[in-house]
């Protein structure tokens, strides 16, 4: 099935950007409302390209709607942003992965779709995985800061998903896809409202100028995973989608742990011998859930 190759292949893509987003953030010194508003600034492309080879749709008020949806996926940016910033990203971009909890409730509210026993199952397992690889040790379980980010840009991320399939009964995909990133460029000033970002991109333009065009390069790559995360979510259910999009915490783990060992000075994490036996157990339960949910 096309829609579990764009989902693996979504999260495959969303692991890279996530490693060098967080490479960017830590070296650069980067905000993370500067990383947000470069990324929204790329939207510029895909809207200049898309056009040119697929023709978009002009129903309203789909289309008012799908831009609305650009403010959140803005949101989604900004959250995701300062959830990767705050710890490591191997532990920190897991937690948002527990979205398909809500996209499952919300899928069932308003979009009326009803899984199998073991779907469920699967997503659960997905998400429990997920959660264990966020952690560094069970006794020692506590909240930290990137967790309330997480979760907000867990929430909000659900909520884009619902939205995604739900307008996608109303217009092509690709028309879909090109008026919300169009929103997300239009909202993107709001970012700048905080004091600080900038003269901090500012200085990312000025002072950083060979790290540019890799992060530009890397951006677009990260649009690719949206447009195969939003195909993927189009083509199946919504809770489904969501749940395969999950397994990014999987190729995050075997990048950072990679880069940890071959190249220290770029990205370290911890990879002791207890936490990479706490963080098997993770990997087992997501690879468990994807065999259940395909």
């Amino acid at each position: 099935m096309e829609w579990i190759l764009f989902a693996l292949g979504a999260a495959i893509i969303f692991a890279i950007t996530n490693i060098v987003d967080k490479i960017y953030l830590s070296k650069l010194k980067l905000k993370p409302h500067t990383l947000s508003f470069i990324m929204a600034l790329m939207a510029v492309v895909p809207l200049i390209i898309i056009p040119i080879f697929v023709p978009i749709d002009f129903v309203t008020p789909w289309i008012y709607v799908a831009v609305f949806v650009g403010l959140i996926r803005l949101g989604v940016s900004l959250f995701y942003s300062k959830t990767i910033n705050s710890d490591e990203t191997s532990r920190a971009a897991p937690l948002i992965e527990t979205n398909p909890i809500f996209v499952v409730i919300f899928a069932f509210l308003f979009l009326g779709e009803n899984l199998s026993i073991q779907n469920y199952l699967g997503i659960f397992a997905i998400v429990v995985g997920a959660i264990i690889l966020s952690i560094k040790s069970i006794r020692k379980f506590n909240f930290r800061s990137c967790t309330k980010y997480a979760l907000v840009c867990a929430i909000l991320y659900a909520i884009e998903i619902i939205f995604v399939k739900y307008l996608s009964q109303y217009m092509n995909f690709w028309s879909v896809y090109f008026w919300i990133i169009f929103g997300l460029l239009i909202f993107s000033p709001l970012l700048l409202l905080k004091r600080g970002i900038f003269s901090n991109f500012k200085s990312f333009l000025t002072n950083k100028k060979r790290f540019v065009g890799t992060y530009i390069v890397n951006d677009m790559l990260g649009s690719l995973g949206v447009v195969l995360s939003f195909g993927a979510i189009a083509m199946s259910s919504a809770s489904l989608g969501s749940a395969l999009l999950g397994t990014r915490p999987l190729f995050i783990l075997i990048l950072a742990t990679a880069i940890t060992l071959f190249f220290p000075n770029i990205l370290k994490e911890d990879i002791g011998k207890k936490n990479l036996l706490m963080k098997a157990v993770g990997i087992f339960l997501i690879i468990l859930g994807t065999v259940f949910v395909v």
